[in-house]
């Protein structure tokens, strides 16, 4: 259900870096991993800066595309 209310969030607001990566975790958690992926790499395209959220990003990006 979080991941439908995330989406809906990001539909009316999709500049908030906050709630795209809320979005892209609900996606990670629910198993959803290229929707994840896209909407994690969305984002750190997005982040101009060396900022936590960003770093935090690029990781699970790296992650993801490391699993098996």
């Amino acid at each position: 259900r979080a991941f439908e209310m995330y989406k809906m969030a990001y539909e009316k607001n999709p500049s908030d870096h906050y709630i795209l990566y809320a979005y892209a975790r609900a996606a990670d958690i629910r198993g959803k991993v290229e929707v994840a992926i896209e909407l994690y790499t969305k984002l750190a395209n997005e982040l101009y800066d060396d900022t936590p959220l960003k770093r935090a990003t690029l990781k699970r990006v790296h992650e993801l595309k490391s699993m098996p």
